[in-house]
């Protein structure tokens, strides 16, 4: 998908300047020199400032003579996008940041402009640039209040998701993120039903671009978007009249997206690390991505049948992702002193892996077990049982965390065979392995699951260790 216009993306880290829902068209192939356009006001004469305030937009320096021509020009264009024009959307795509000119190119009907050009243009460029200009209007909620009530412009973006230009994709990306993203106003179920339900084979679209792109920018874009996307739908109960009318799980909840995402953490984060600490701890951006993925399974696992049905195929994949990303927990300096951050982890791992009924992986089986006992240890040196997260001030309930991890063990511990438990448990070492089975052991009355799990541990220790639990 990614061609050569796309030279400095080949990082393999996503850069941190695109993160900025706002960011400019600084990533991409051209860049202007504008910061003369923002000027401090106090910084200019008085009698300069008098002859200016005819002609600038509400309390900014920006001209809305300049604005007005530029859309004069913008309408006339009719052919291949000339670098003098280029240079003006450039200009007016920097200026968009200010409320004051977003209102004034709402007035002057700038979406449906910038629609009907997106539609009749083969100029990837200038697509781009109309795409980035309105991907910044939308942090502003006329923009998004006009987005959603017009179905002739959201279809013409929309229709940009077929785009082979990973740098159109990275601004409409930003623009689905900007309009999706902010206050829920009430207008959930006017985007979905209007939008996205009419947007043909969306989610094999948008599964294409995440299982196809070379570009870490574009994938965490994306996965931005479709996150917001999922999270403002995911909960609306669709009021349709025909049953052929999909509802969200029906759109969303597809192997292809589950494929798709699994693609797209193998070449952001990738499946394997060194021993070398800085190949264990993930960049910050690298813990964004997972901490997306997490969060976008963690709606698409929810929904029983549909759910399974789309997993089922891609399941040991998608496990081997969930194992890369606890392998920096079950080191002691990245977990420890725990945050907010590494609790959402463990606990939103638990809770995909009960939606899709527990099962069993070695390795993610074996991580638990390090992590549990690592918390465990500390919980007890510290002689507390909550932490505070320095960071967002929240109190974390480190028993209740351990109970969770435990419930985790002995609800995949019971779903695997012998052999499967052996092999897990020979990650470990005896000591460990003994700690577990004594906490697990500890109940006078234990449910079914837990009395399979104890077993499966007794027969483990004596085939590894020879040490006969039943002679004890």
């Amino acid at each position: 998908m990614d061609n050569s216009k796309e030279k400095s993306e080949e990082s393999k880290d996503v850069e941190s300047s695109e993160e900025n829902s706002q960011d400019s068209h600084q990533s991409s192939k051209k860049s202007v020199e504008s910061h003369n356009l923002n000027i401090s006001i106090d910084e200019i004469d008085e009698d300069i400032q008098e002859k200016m305030k005819g002609d600038r937009i509400g309390s900014t320096l920006y001209s809305e003579r300049f604005i007005l021509t530029t859309l004069m020009e913008l309408k006339e264009l009719t052919g291949k996008l000339e670098t003098e024009l280029e240079n003006k959307l450039e200009i007016l795509w920097d200026t968009t940041i200010e409320k004051d000119v977003v209102e004034l190119l709402l007035n002057y009907g700038f979406l449906d402009i910038a629609g009907i050009i997106i539609e009749g243009t083969e100029d990837d460029r200038l697509i781009e640039i109309l795409l980035g200009i309105i991907a910044n209007m939308a942090c502003h909620r006329e923009t998004r209040e006009q987005l959603c009530n017009s179905t002739d412009v959201m279809g013409v973006i929309l229709n940009q998701l077929t785009s082979s230009d990973p740098l159109i994709l990275h601004q409409l990306m930003r623009l689905l993120h900007s309009a999706i993203l902010f206050e829920n106003s009430g207008d959930e179920t006017v985007w979905f039903n209007n939008h996205f339900k009419k947007c043909e084979d969306f989610v094999e679209k948008f599964s294409f671009i995440l299982a196809n792109s070379t570009s870490n920018t574009l994938l965490m874009s994306s996965f931005e978007a479709l996150n917001g996307v999922c999270a403002k739908f995911a909960m609306i109960e669709c009021q349709t009249d025909s049953e052929k009318d999909a509802s969200f799980p029906q759109l969303f909840v597809k192997k292809c997206l589950v494929e798709a995402m699994i693609e797209a953490f193998k070449q952001v984060i990738g499946m394997s690390v060194g021993s070398d600490t800085t190949d264990i701890i993930p960049t910050q951006n690298h813990q964004k991505f997972m901490n997306l993925f997490l969060e976008l399974n963690m709606i698409i696992s929810q929904y029983e049948s549909l759910s399974m049905e789309a997993y089922k195929d891609y399941l040991p994949e998608f496990q081997k992702c969930l194992g890369r990303i606890l392998i920096p927990l079950t080191h002691k300096m990245y977990l420890l002193p725990l945050n907010s951050n590494n609790q959402g982890i463990l606990e939103n791992i638990n809770d995909i892996t009960q939606a899709l009924q527990d099962p069993f992986d070695e390795n993610i089986f074996s991580q638990m077990v390090i992590i549990w006992d690592l918390i465990e240890e500390d919980k007890n040196k510290d002689k507390s049982s909550d932490w505070e997260d320095e960071e967002d001030s929240t109190v974390i309930d480190i028993d209740d965390l351990s109970m969770t991890i435990l419930e985790f063990l002995t609800r995949t511990g019971f779903n695997s065979n012998q052999e499967q438990f052996t092999a897990s448990v020979k990650n470990l070492n005896l000591d460990l392995t003994m700690k577990l089975f004594e906490r697990v052991n500890d109940n006078e009355d234990p449910e079914d699951e837990i009395k399979s799990v104890i077993e499966k541990m007794k027969h483990s220790i004596k085939a590894i260790w020879k040490v006969d639990l039943n002679k004890q």
